[in-house]
């Protein structure tokens, strides 16, 4: 997913004891649960833990391309989180709820949001209600079956919160 950010709300955020305790408060933040949010969230990382999927063979399907992921852990980073919420009825096009990406201010570090605590946190959320989707046109995905759910895949994939 992709968006051209331009915020429509700014907050500060204090003593986020955990990736629960952000939830619980981007949760009270959003004004609805239909609308897409892309997310961006600045600030110094008492403590944060990501992973990072290990490369793997071109065609691997999602599930086996993230069953080896690295974790790593950082203590008092500086970085930007960025990311989407994305609403249930949207799961077999991403996956529901939040998916947020640490990049940090050196650029040494990146990867998927496990874990986290900060002191202070800005965050800046954009809902999204123009959506555009763009499909493949190869020979592969015209043939492909695609009649499963893939939410049960995706969700094992990106999995790993509580």
């Amino acid at each position: 997913m992709v968006t051209r950010f331009q915020s429509d709300l700014e907050q500060s955020l204090d003593k986020i004891s955990s990736w629960s305790d952000l939830i619980q408060r981007l949760d009270d933040l959003r004004d609805n649960a239909n609308l897409f949010v892309a997310i961006r969230i600045r600030g110094v990382f008492e403590h944060i833990r990501y992973r990072v999927a290990c490369k793997s063979a071109p065609g691997t399907d999602l599930v086996h391309a993230t069953s080896a992921q690295a974790t790593f852990e950082l203590e008092q980073t500086a970085g930007t989180l960025v990311g989407f919420w994305t609403p249930t009825y949207a799961r077999t096009i991403n996956v529901p709820g939040y998916h947020l990406h640490l990049i940090s201010d050196d650029h040494q570090h990146a990867g998927h949001v496990l874990e986290l605590k900060a002191d202070q946190l800005t965050v800046e959320l954009q809902r999204e209600s123009d959506l555009q989707l763009v499909l493949p046109e190869t020979a592969e995905f015209l043939k492909a079956d695609l009649s499963g759910d893939p939410a049960a895949a995706m969700a094992k994939a990106e999995g790993d919160h509580p």
